[in-house]
């Protein structure tokens, strides 16, 4: 796992010491540096029912947010994510390279108050998904 401030690509250690930009366990991001941690190219899900969930603060608006993604945009880019629309509306996206599709939270909700939420997706590959927030 590596955490990525523009251009300086530091390996995290197993055991995180106390150090800027970490606390104990977990990973602190300075957000002017616009970091974000890569886990390379893993976590494809092929044809199985998968969720995914993150803890996000921010108060960033009218920008295509990424809190988790594993794919880039386009019609036929596979993968799947976990958005800020440019809309502020929050949006969990999965593509088998034919089509985009997920639930966006309604319009008028947001989540860019700067406010911890707490987002879970669920893609069930023959259903549609459900994006719960909070």
């Amino acid at each position: 796992m590596t955490v990525m401030p523009k251009t300086v690509y530091p390996t995290i250690p197993k055991r995180i010491p106390h150090t800027i930009g970490f606390s104990r366990y977990c990973l602190k991001f300075d957000r002017s540096l616009s970091q974000y941690v890569s886990l390379g190219d893993v976590l494809d899900m092929d044809t199985l029912d998968f969720s995914i969930a993150a803890w996000f603060k921010t108060t960033a608006t009218g920008i295509g947010l990424r809190i988790i993604s594993k794919r880039i945009s386009g019609p036929t880019e596979v993968g799947y994510r976990l958005i800020q629309l440019s809309d502020d509306r929050l949006s969990a996206e999965i593509n088998d390279g034919t089509a985009t599709r997920g639930p966006t939270s309604p319009a008028g909700v947001t989540f860019n108050d700067g406010k911890w939420h707490y987002a879970v997706a669920t893609f069930d590959r023959d259903e549609y998904g459900i994006l719960y927030v909070d």
